[in-house]
């Protein structure tokens, strides 16, 4: 569950909780299927969808960090689903499973780091068997804003966010790359977070970095950061601090053959 922050594991998770049970839901997931989570991390979620599928089911993970992929088998069999959790190394743009091999498929927030997204849904299309559905979570960086006077220099810093991901605007991308691929049913589902802590809100965008990126660019002049921050920093003060970002819940339905 690849994030651009400095934020915890667990704040995330907890964070994240809802709109990852909405999540799971889109995948329409039965007893005895199995199920691919690209971009595992460290059994995130691959542990709670075990639950779904059950004893006679299967969760696949994959992810491209060979330390998380050990990271996450290591949980697996802490939590005694040795057989029914498996996870392996692996390129999400060139899937090392043979077609049909799964009930349904999964990404949350790997797309926006990856080159060719829309190459990447193929794959877990080509891998998912016709009638199964594949739902992805992701954000759009151009939505992380927070409430200031310095719009002009929260805009820029906005900007310098995106930037910095290969797709940081893929949450308003990923239904057109669903659509591309041939998936049917599209869904779309925008969900805005809300946070008054400044702090989380830090973290979850890297802020410190977002910032030397947008001067290291010249997109952002020492001046108009330090006013841009002051003026966060009073509402920090007042106790009317809030930042907003959005992300879209995408699911599609692979077509069947005619």
């Amino acid at each position: 569950m690849p994030w651009p922050s400095d934020a915890p594991a667990d704040v995330l998770v907890e964070l994240l909780h809802p709109i990852k049970e909405r999540a799971y839901d889109l995948l329409r997931l039965q007893p005895d299927d199995r199920v691919l989570d690209v971009g595992c991390g460290a059994a995130v979620d691959t542990l709670p969808l075990a639950a779904t599928v059950g004893s006679s089911g299967s969760v696949v993970g994959l992810d491209i960090d060979r330390a998380v992929v050990a990271e996450a088998d290591a949980r697996v069999r802490a939590a005694g689903f040795t057989g029914l959790v498996t996870h392996r190394h692996g390129d999400a743009l060139k899937l090392p499973f043979a077609d049909d091999s799964f009930d349904a498929g999964r990404c949350d927030m790997v797309l926006s780091h990856l080159t060719d997204p829309a190459r990447a849904l193929s794959e877990l299309s080509r891998v998912v068997r016709p009638g199964g559905w594949i739902v992805a979570i992701d954000l759009d960086l151009s939505t992380a804003s927070r409430d200031t006077t310095e719009v002009e220099a929260e805009w820029r810093l906005r900007r310098a966010a995106a930037d910095r991901l290969p797709h940081g605007y893929a949450g308003r991308q990923v239904g057109g790359w669903l659509r591309s691929i041939g998936l049917e049913e599209i869904e779309l589902h925008p969900i805005t977070l809300a946070l008054s802590d400044a702090a989380l809100w830090d973290a979850l965008l890297g802020i410190e970095a977002v910032e030397r990126s947008a001067q290291a660019s010249g997109r952002m002049a020492p001046d108009a950061l330090r006013r841009l921050n002051a003026d966060i920093d009073r509402r920090i003060a007042f106790g009317t601090f809030l930042g907003y970002l959005t992300l879209t819940l995408a699911a599609g339905r692979v077509p069947a053959p005619f």
